[in-house]
């Protein structure tokens, strides 16, 4: 398999005789080059792709690929599977999902972290008063 980030233009191409729904633009090229380079079972990904995935799986940097169209290498990962509860990314409480939450709490003042706090007791609230409609 092969994943990319960014633009593509989806939607019916062609003549009256011939239309067809399809997608096209430079990442899909690139997706379709990274899956023709992926072993059996592989996913590679590509770089823009690990940089927003990093912090949740584990990944391993290939050979970059000269990729046809493409006038550079392109520098791709091999996605090893999730990243551990123990060596995922500092200040990940939780991913699933539906949910990511990511809290720099280095970053935070002792006020903006007590302001932090009671915002996600408020949100707890809600989402208890919500479960107990349903109920």
């Amino acid at each position: 398999m092969g994943v990319t980030t960014g633009y593509c233009t989806v939607g019916n191409f062609g003549s009256e005789d011939r239309m067809e729904y399809t997608i096209v633009g430079n990442s899909v090229n690139l997706a379709s080059r990274l899956e023709t380079n992926s072993k059996p079972g592989e996913i590679l990904i590509s770089q823009e792709t690990a940089t927003l995935v990093d912090g949740v799986f584990e990944l391993e940097e290939v050979e970059a690929i000269q990729a046809k169209g493409f006038a550079h290498p392109v520098r791709a990962f091999r996605v090893l599977g999730p990243k551990s509860a123990e060596a995922a990314e500092p200040g990940i409480i939780d991913t699933t999902t539906g949910l990511s939450l990511k809290i720099d709490l280095d970053a935070l003042s002792p006020e903006e972290r007590e302001a932090l706090v009671r915002k996600l007791n408020e949100t707890i609230s809600l989402f208890q008063k919500e479960d107990g409609k349903k109920s």
